[in-house]
Protein backbone atom coordinates (compact mmCIF):
# COMPACT_ATOMS: atom_id res chain seq x y z
CA UNK A 1 0.00 0.00 0.00
CA UNK A 2 1.20 3.54 -0.66
CA UNK A 3 1.80 5.95 2.19
CA UNK A 4 1.47 9.70 2.41
CA UNK A 5 1.37 12.47 4.96
CA UNK A 6 0.56 16.13 5.27
CA UNK A 7 0.52 18.73 7.99
CA UNK A 8 -1.05 21.99 9.03
CA UNK A 9 1.11 25.04 9.87
CA UNK A 10 3.06 24.63 13.08
CA UNK A 11 2.92 20.84 13.05
CA UNK A 12 4.99 18.03 11.61
CA UNK A 13 3.83 14.87 9.90
CA UNK A 14 5.19 11.36 9.66
CA UNK A 15 4.57 8.31 7.53
CA UNK A 16 5.82 4.77 8.02
CA UNK A 17 6.13 2.35 5.16
CA UNK A 18 7.99 -0.87 4.44
CA UNK A 19 7.60 -0.24 0.69
CA UNK A 20 10.75 1.16 -0.90
CA UNK A 21 10.12 4.02 -3.25
CA UNK A 22 12.09 4.22 -6.48
CA UNK A 23 14.80 6.78 -5.77
CA UNK A 24 13.84 9.10 -8.64
CA UNK A 25 10.16 9.04 -7.75
CA UNK A 26 10.85 9.69 -4.07
CA UNK A 27 13.14 12.60 -4.86
CA UNK A 28 10.56 14.13 -7.21
CA UNK A 29 7.85 13.87 -4.52
CA UNK A 30 10.13 15.50 -1.94
CA UNK A 31 11.03 18.34 -4.27
CA UNK A 32 7.35 18.94 -5.06
CA UNK A 33 6.62 19.33 -1.34
CA UNK A 34 9.58 21.63 -0.87
CA UNK A 35 8.38 23.94 -3.63
CA UNK A 36 5.24 24.42 -1.53
CA UNK A 37 7.38 25.74 1.32
CA UNK A 38 7.35 22.52 3.35
CA UNK A 39 10.38 21.22 5.22
CA UNK A 40 10.87 17.52 4.47
CA UNK A 41 12.97 15.16 6.56
CA UNK A 42 13.41 11.47 5.83
CA UNK A 43 14.22 8.96 8.56
CA UNK A 44 15.17 5.34 7.94
CA UNK A 45 13.92 3.12 10.76
CA UNK A 46 12.67 -0.44 11.19
CA UNK A 47 9.21 0.05 12.70
CA UNK A 48 9.04 -3.69 13.46
CA UNK A 49 11.61 -3.25 16.23
CA UNK A 50 11.71 -1.29 19.46
CA UNK A 51 15.06 0.19 18.39
CA UNK A 52 13.58 1.41 15.12
CA UNK A 53 10.64 3.11 16.83
CA UNK A 54 13.03 4.65 19.33
CA UNK A 55 15.16 6.02 16.48
CA UNK A 56 12.07 7.45 14.82
CA UNK A 57 10.90 9.17 17.99
CA UNK A 58 14.40 10.57 18.63
CA UNK A 59 14.27 12.11 15.14
CA UNK A 60 11.18 14.06 16.16
CA UNK A 61 13.03 15.83 18.98
CA UNK A 62 13.03 19.59 18.49
CA UNK A 63 10.36 19.42 15.80
CA UNK A 64 6.82 20.82 16.08
CA UNK A 65 4.15 18.44 17.42
CA UNK A 66 2.95 15.80 15.01
CA UNK A 67 -0.09 16.82 13.01
CA UNK A 68 -0.73 13.36 11.62
CA UNK A 69 0.66 9.87 11.09
CA UNK A 70 -0.01 7.31 8.36
CA UNK A 71 1.20 3.78 8.99
CA UNK A 72 1.49 1.87 5.70
CA UNK A 73 4.18 -0.69 6.50
CA UNK A 74 3.68 -4.20 5.11
CA UNK A 75 5.47 -7.31 3.87
CA UNK A 76 4.09 -10.58 2.50
CA UNK A 77 4.99 -14.22 3.09
CA UNK A 78 2.12 -16.17 1.53
CA UNK A 79 1.58 -19.89 1.85
CA UNK A 80 -0.85 -22.59 2.90
CA UNK A 81 -1.70 -22.42 6.61
CA UNK A 82 -0.21 -25.87 7.25
CA UNK A 83 3.08 -24.55 5.86
CA UNK A 84 3.12 -21.43 8.00
CA UNK A 85 5.49 -21.20 10.97
CA UNK A 86 5.86 -18.82 13.91
CA UNK A 87 8.79 -17.22 12.08
CA UNK A 88 6.73 -16.60 8.94
CA UNK A 89 3.91 -15.11 11.00
CA UNK A 90 6.38 -12.90 12.86
CA UNK A 91 7.85 -11.61 9.61
CA UNK A 92 4.45 -10.40 8.39
CA UNK A 93 3.09 -9.31 11.77
CA UNK A 94 6.25 -7.33 12.55
CA UNK A 95 5.90 -4.18 10.43
CA UNK A 96 2.10 -4.07 10.53
CA UNK A 97 0.99 -5.26 13.98
CA UNK A 98 4.13 -4.86 16.11
CA UNK A 99 5.10 -1.64 14.35
CA UNK A 100 1.67 -0.06 14.75
CA UNK A 101 1.44 -1.07 18.42
CA UNK A 102 4.92 0.21 19.28
CA UNK A 103 4.27 3.42 17.40
CA UNK A 104 0.96 3.95 19.21
CA UNK A 105 2.58 3.39 22.61
CA UNK A 106 5.56 5.61 21.76
CA UNK A 107 3.31 8.48 20.67
CA UNK A 108 1.39 8.31 23.93
CA UNK A 109 4.54 8.19 26.05
CA UNK A 110 5.96 11.19 24.18
CA UNK A 111 2.78 13.17 24.74
CA UNK A 112 2.16 13.39 21.00
CA UNK A 113 -1.53 13.85 20.13
CA UNK A 114 -1.70 14.03 16.32
CA UNK A 115 -4.95 15.07 14.67
CA UNK A 116 -5.04 11.78 12.79
CA UNK A 117 -3.40 8.37 12.96
CA UNK A 118 -4.22 6.20 9.96
CA UNK A 119 -3.48 2.48 9.68
CA UNK A 120 -3.40 1.04 6.17
CA UNK A 121 -5.26 -2.23 6.63
CA UNK A 122 -6.58 -4.49 3.88
CA UNK A 123 -9.88 -5.79 2.54
CA UNK A 124 -8.44 -9.24 3.26
CA UNK A 125 -9.31 -8.65 6.92
CA UNK A 126 -12.98 -8.42 5.88
CA UNK A 127 -13.21 -11.06 3.15
CA UNK A 128 -10.39 -13.35 4.20
CA UNK A 129 -7.75 -14.38 1.67
CA UNK A 130 -6.71 -17.95 0.94
CA UNK A 131 -3.01 -18.49 1.54
CA UNK A 132 -2.59 -15.24 3.50
CA UNK A 133 -3.46 -16.22 7.06
CA UNK A 134 -0.56 -14.22 8.49
CA UNK A 135 -1.37 -11.12 6.41
CA UNK A 136 -5.07 -11.29 7.30
CA UNK A 137 -4.21 -11.55 11.00
CA UNK A 138 -1.88 -8.56 10.83
CA UNK A 139 -4.53 -6.40 9.18
CA UNK A 140 -7.21 -7.51 11.63
CA UNK A 141 -4.87 -6.37 14.41
CA UNK A 142 -4.73 -2.89 12.88
CA UNK A 143 -8.53 -2.74 12.84
CA UNK A 144 -8.67 -3.71 16.52
CA UNK A 145 -5.92 -1.22 17.44
CA UNK A 146 -7.83 1.62 15.78
CA UNK A 147 -10.90 0.73 17.82
CA UNK A 148 -8.85 0.60 21.03
CA UNK A 149 -7.33 4.01 20.35
CA UNK A 150 -10.77 5.44 19.61
CA UNK A 151 -12.14 4.08 22.88
CA UNK A 152 -9.22 5.80 24.63
CA UNK A 153 -10.17 9.10 22.98
CA UNK A 154 -7.14 9.06 20.70
CA UNK A 155 -7.19 9.71 16.96
CA UNK A 156 -7.43 6.53 14.89
CA UNK A 157 -8.64 5.31 11.50
CA UNK A 158 -8.09 1.87 10.00
CA UNK A 159 -8.85 1.59 6.28
CA UNK A 160 -9.47 -1.84 4.76
CA UNK A 161 -8.18 -0.96 1.30
CA UNK A 162 -8.88 -2.98 -1.80
CA UNK A 163 -6.14 -3.22 -4.43
CA UNK A 164 -4.59 0.03 -5.68
CA UNK A 165 -3.54 0.41 -9.30
CA UNK A 166 -0.21 1.95 -10.36
CA UNK A 167 1.33 1.98 -6.87
CA UNK A 168 1.66 -0.35 -3.88
CA UNK A 169 2.14 -4.09 -3.47
CA UNK A 170 -0.96 -5.09 -5.44
CA UNK A 171 0.23 -3.19 -8.51
CA UNK A 172 3.06 -5.69 -8.92
CA UNK A 173 2.34 -8.97 -10.67
CA UNK A 174 -1.19 -10.08 -11.56
CA UNK A 175 -2.94 -9.18 -8.29
CA UNK A 176 -5.03 -6.36 -9.78
CA UNK A 177 -6.17 -8.49 -12.73
CA UNK A 178 -7.07 -11.42 -10.46
CA UNK A 179 -9.00 -9.18 -8.07
CA UNK A 180 -10.89 -7.65 -10.98
CA UNK A 181 -11.89 -11.09 -12.22
CA UNK A 182 -13.44 -11.72 -8.78
CA UNK A 183 -15.44 -8.49 -8.78
CA UNK A 184 -12.96 -6.27 -6.92
CA UNK A 185 -11.88 -3.42 -9.18
CA UNK A 186 -8.71 -1.45 -8.33
CA UNK A 187 -8.60 2.06 -6.91
CA UNK A 188 -6.56 4.69 -8.69
CA UNK A 189 -4.22 6.73 -6.47
CA UNK A 190 -6.48 9.78 -6.91
CA UNK A 191 -9.56 7.80 -5.87
CA UNK A 192 -7.71 6.42 -2.87
CA UNK A 193 -6.56 9.78 -1.62
CA UNK A 194 -10.02 11.29 -2.15
CA UNK A 195 -11.52 8.45 -0.11
CA UNK A 196 -8.94 8.94 2.64
CA UNK A 197 -9.69 12.65 2.82
CA UNK A 198 -13.42 11.96 3.09
CA UNK A 199 -12.94 9.39 5.88
CA UNK A 200 -10.76 11.79 7.85
CA UNK A 201 -13.26 14.61 7.49
CA UNK A 202 -16.11 12.34 8.59
CA UNK A 203 -14.19 11.10 11.63
CA UNK A 204 -14.45 7.42 10.68
CA UNK A 205 -12.71 4.81 12.84
CA UNK A 206 -12.83 1.89 10.40
CA UNK A 207 -13.96 1.67 6.80
CA UNK A 208 -13.55 -0.59 3.77
CA UNK A 209 -12.78 1.10 0.46
CA UNK A 210 -13.02 -0.77 -2.85
CA UNK A 211 -15.10 -0.61 -6.05
CA UNK A 212 -17.07 -3.89 -5.94
CA UNK A 213 -19.21 -5.69 -8.52
CA UNK A 214 -21.55 -7.45 -6.08
CA UNK A 215 -23.05 -9.73 -8.69
CA UNK A 216 -19.65 -10.98 -9.81
CA UNK A 217 -18.38 -11.27 -6.23
CA UNK A 218 -21.50 -13.23 -5.33
CA UNK A 219 -20.70 -15.69 -8.11
CA UNK A 220 -17.20 -16.18 -6.71
CA UNK A 221 -18.54 -16.82 -3.20
CA UNK A 222 -21.41 -19.07 -4.28
CA UNK A 223 -21.48 -22.04 -1.94
CA UNK A 224 -18.82 -20.48 0.29
CA UNK A 225 -19.17 -19.06 3.78
CA UNK A 226 -19.37 -15.31 3.24
CA UNK A 227 -18.71 -12.75 6.01
CA UNK A 228 -21.95 -11.98 7.87
CA UNK A 229 -21.70 -8.24 7.23
CA UNK A 230 -21.76 -8.92 3.47
CA UNK A 231 -24.74 -11.28 3.42
CA UNK A 232 -27.34 -8.71 2.36
CA UNK A 233 -25.16 -7.19 -0.36
CA UNK A 234 -24.16 -10.59 -1.71
CA UNK A 235 -27.78 -11.75 -1.60
CA UNK A 236 -28.75 -8.87 -3.89
CA UNK A 237 -25.94 -9.76 -6.28
CA UNK A 238 -26.87 -13.44 -6.30
CA UNK A 239 -30.52 -12.60 -6.93
CA UNK A 240 -29.55 -10.55 -9.98
CA UNK A 241 -27.29 -13.36 -11.14
CA UNK A 242 -30.10 -15.92 -10.83
CA UNK A 243 -32.38 -13.74 -12.91
CA UNK A 244 -29.72 -13.39 -15.57
CA UNK A 245 -28.98 -17.11 -15.57
CA UNK A 246 -32.60 -17.96 -16.34
CA UNK A 247 -32.00 -16.78 -19.88
CA UNK A 248 -28.44 -18.09 -20.08
CA UNK A 249 -26.85 -21.49 -20.36
CA UNK A 250 -27.51 -23.95 -17.56
CA UNK A 251 -24.68 -24.95 -15.25
CA UNK A 252 -22.85 -28.01 -16.50
CA UNK A 253 -23.64 -31.21 -14.60
CA UNK A 254 -20.43 -33.12 -15.21
CA UNK A 255 -21.75 -36.27 -13.55
CA UNK A 256 -24.44 -36.63 -16.21
CA UNK A 257 -22.09 -36.25 -19.17
CA UNK A 258 -20.97 -39.22 -21.19
CA UNK A 259 -17.35 -40.16 -20.35
CA UNK A 260 -16.15 -39.26 -23.85
CA UNK A 261 -17.72 -35.78 -23.54
CA UNK A 262 -16.85 -35.06 -19.92
CA UNK A 263 -13.07 -34.88 -20.34
CA UNK A 264 -13.35 -32.19 -23.01
CA UNK A 265 -15.66 -30.16 -20.80
CA UNK A 266 -13.25 -30.50 -17.89
CA UNK A 267 -10.36 -29.32 -20.05
CA UNK A 268 -12.38 -26.21 -20.91
CA UNK A 269 -13.22 -25.70 -17.23
CA UNK A 270 -9.59 -25.92 -16.08
CA UNK A 271 -8.45 -23.52 -18.77
CA UNK A 272 -11.19 -21.02 -17.95
CA UNK A 273 -10.62 -21.04 -14.20
CA UNK A 274 -6.84 -20.92 -14.58
CA UNK A 275 -7.10 -17.87 -16.83
CA UNK A 276 -9.39 -16.21 -14.28
CA UNK A 277 -7.26 -16.72 -11.17
CA UNK A 278 -4.07 -15.69 -12.97
CA UNK A 279 -5.66 -12.77 -14.81
CA UNK A 280 -4.31 -14.07 -18.12
CA UNK A 281 -5.01 -12.03 -21.23
CA UNK A 282 -6.34 -13.69 -24.36
CA UNK A 283 -8.52 -16.71 -24.84
CA UNK A 284 -8.30 -19.53 -22.25
CA UNK A 285 -8.15 -21.94 -25.19
CA UNK A 286 -4.68 -20.59 -25.97
CA UNK A 287 -3.28 -22.23 -22.81
CA UNK A 288 -1.34 -25.29 -23.94
CA UNK A 289 -2.52 -28.61 -22.56
CA UNK A 290 0.98 -29.54 -21.38
CA UNK A 291 2.11 -26.10 -20.13
CA UNK A 292 3.20 -26.09 -16.49
CA UNK A 293 0.97 -24.11 -14.15
CA UNK A 294 4.02 -22.73 -12.35
CA UNK A 295 5.44 -21.45 -15.65
CA UNK A 296 2.16 -19.60 -16.17
CA UNK A 297 2.61 -17.90 -12.78
CA UNK A 298 0.64 -20.11 -10.39
CA UNK A 299 1.87 -19.93 -6.80
CA UNK A 300 0.63 -21.08 -3.40
CA UNK A 301 -1.93 -18.30 -3.14
CA UNK A 302 -3.44 -18.69 -6.61
CA UNK A 303 -3.34 -22.49 -6.37
CA UNK A 304 -5.81 -22.25 -3.50
CA UNK A 305 -8.05 -19.97 -5.55
CA UNK A 306 -7.92 -22.41 -8.47
CA UNK A 307 -8.76 -25.37 -6.27
CA UNK A 308 -11.69 -23.53 -4.66
CA UNK A 309 -13.13 -22.51 -8.02
CA UNK A 310 -12.81 -26.01 -9.45
CA UNK A 311 -14.37 -27.48 -6.34
CA UNK A 312 -17.26 -25.02 -6.56
CA UNK A 313 -17.88 -25.76 -10.25
CA UNK A 314 -17.80 -29.53 -9.75
CA UNK A 315 -19.59 -29.77 -6.43
CA UNK A 316 -16.97 -32.31 -5.40
CA UNK A 317 -13.96 -32.25 -3.11
CA UNK A 318 -10.65 -31.38 -4.77
CA UNK A 319 -7.32 -31.89 -3.02
CA UNK A 320 -5.67 -28.74 -1.65
CA UNK A 321 -2.44 -29.79 -3.39
CA UNK A 322 -4.11 -30.71 -6.69
CA UNK A 323 -2.57 -27.84 -8.66
CA UNK A 324 0.93 -29.07 -7.81
CA UNK A 325 0.22 -32.78 -8.11
CA UNK A 326 -1.38 -32.40 -11.53
CA UNK A 327 0.34 -29.25 -12.83
CA UNK A 328 -0.95 -29.04 -16.43
CA UNK A 329 -4.38 -28.58 -17.97
CA UNK A 330 -4.26 -32.11 -19.39
CA UNK A 331 -3.27 -33.87 -16.17
CA UNK A 332 -5.62 -31.77 -14.02
CA UNK A 333 -8.60 -32.44 -16.28
CA UNK A 334 -7.82 -36.16 -16.26
CA UNK A 335 -7.60 -36.11 -12.46
CA UNK A 336 -10.95 -34.34 -12.18
CA UNK A 337 -12.41 -36.88 -14.57
CA UNK A 338 -11.26 -39.61 -12.21
CA UNK A 339 -13.52 -38.12 -9.53
CA UNK A 340 -16.43 -39.30 -11.66
CA UNK A 341 -15.05 -42.79 -12.17
CA UNK A 342 -12.75 -42.01 -15.09
CA UNK A 343 -9.36 -43.64 -15.46
CA UNK A 344 -7.52 -40.68 -14.00
CA UNK A 345 -4.21 -39.12 -15.02
CA UNK A 346 -0.97 -40.86 -15.76
CA UNK A 347 1.82 -38.48 -14.75
CA UNK A 348 4.73 -38.13 -17.12
CA UNK A 349 8.32 -37.60 -16.11
CA UNK A 350 8.04 -33.99 -17.26
CA UNK A 351 5.02 -33.38 -15.10
CA UNK A 352 6.68 -34.97 -12.08
CA UNK A 353 9.57 -32.54 -12.34
CA UNK A 354 7.18 -29.58 -12.13
CA UNK A 355 5.58 -30.58 -8.85
CA UNK A 356 6.21 -28.26 -5.93
CA UNK A 357 5.53 -27.91 -2.25
CA UNK A 358 2.64 -25.59 -1.42
CA UNK A 359 4.79 -22.86 0.00
CA UNK A 360 6.59 -19.72 -1.11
Amino acid sequence: MPSASWRKPGTSAAWCSATRWHRAGAQAAIEALQTQGLEVRTVSADVASAEGIGHLMDALAGMPPLGGVIHGAAVLDDGMLVKQTPARFAQVMGPKADGAWRLSVALQRAGQTPDFVVFYSSLSAVFGSAGQGNYVAANAFLDALAQRRHEGDRAALSVNWGAWSEVGMAARGSTVARAGAQGLAPLSPDQGMQALGLLLREGAVRASVAPIDWTLLGQQMAGASAPRLLEDLLAEGRSADRQASQTGAAKVDYARLEPQDRLGQLVALVRRELATVLGLAGSPQSIALDQSFTHLGLDSLTSVELRNRLQQALGRSVSATAAFEWPTVQSMAAHLDSLYGGEGPVATAGEDSNREELTL
